[in-house]
């Protein structure tokens, strides 16, 4: 997990910071946090899909230049897909 002055980050958090710190994002924001913020612990907290899982989604979708209802929906589409495993 990232931690930065005293803060700690959930696994998506993490993963979208690990790499935009590694090869930066383009669109990477503040936006993009608060996105990511409520998808640790499996989508705010409900364990359906893992938050490492859905970061990486996130910075793949933002390596392509993809707006945040994309970023969003990709999401929503992976929990439905997992949902049903």
């Amino acid at each position: 997990m990232e931690e930065d002055d005293g803060r700690s980050y959930n696994c998506a958090e993490s993963v979208i910071i690990r790499v935009n710190r590694e090869s930066p994002l383009p669109g990477f924001n503040t936006s993009c946090m608060r996105i990511t913020s409520v998808l640790g612990g499996g989508i705010a907290g409900f364990g359906e899909v893992c938050g490492a899982i859905s970061g990486a989604v996130v910075s793949l979708e933002l390596r392509t230049a993809a707006s945040s209802l994309d970023i969003l929906l990709s999401v929503f589409i992976l929990s439905r897909s997992n949902s049903t495993v």
